[in-house]
């Protein structure tokens, strides 16, 4: 089963070719969960965080998902202090692999909205990526599904597909 993803963003820390300050990107990322400790160890090797929004102003993360029980955190007003990019399901569907992982640290979800948070290092990654593949600035850009395969024990990123705004050309 694969499993999708939209990238949605809190704030923008790219340099000068990012979209504006609150932007979406409109960035897709298809995991594998056809084996849950497989989309594990892929979520740790990129430093990938879930975390849930509580209804007292916190954030509850899991992260270590690879680990038999993940270690948890949480986080007080999230507003001020959390200021990654993160990911929300495209849908319902694939949240069964988020929720036995948290399941594992102990973490409840519920009907609650997990969130997948991404490093800055790992946005810039991802940013590169994308401006490399189709040669255009992010802001021409509609949409680009990124794929994750296996190389050897690590795991990257590469990019499906991109499509372009209306009116929006690629270098040759």
């Amino acid at each position: 089963m694969k499993q999708n993803f939209e990238y949605s963003p809190q704030f923008d820390s790219l340099q000068s070719e990012s979209p504006k300050p609150h932007w979406p990107r409109h960035w897709e990322i298809v995991f594998s969960t056809d084996n849950t400790d497989v989309y594990a160890r892929q979520l740790d090797f990129f430093d990938i965080e879930l975390g849930m929004l509580m209804p007292d102003n916190k954030i509850v993360y899991a992260f270590h998902l690879s680990k038999p029980k993940p270690d948890t955190r949480v986080l007080k007003n999230p507003a001020a202090n959390e200021k990654r990019y993160y990911l929300t399901w495209r849908n319902s569907e694939s949240q069964q692999a988020d929720r036995e992982l948290l399941k594992r640290g102990g973490i409840d979800a519920g009907n609650r909205l997990v969130l997948k948070f991404v490093s800055q290092a790992l946005e810039a990654q991802l940013s590169a990526l994308e401006r490399n593949y189709g040669g255009v600035p992010a802001r021409e850009i509609a949409k680009t599904r990124f794929g994750v395969r296996a190389t050897g024990k690590d795991f990257s990123f590469y990019v499906l597909e991109q499509s372009l705004k209306e009116n929006a050309t690629r270098q040759k």
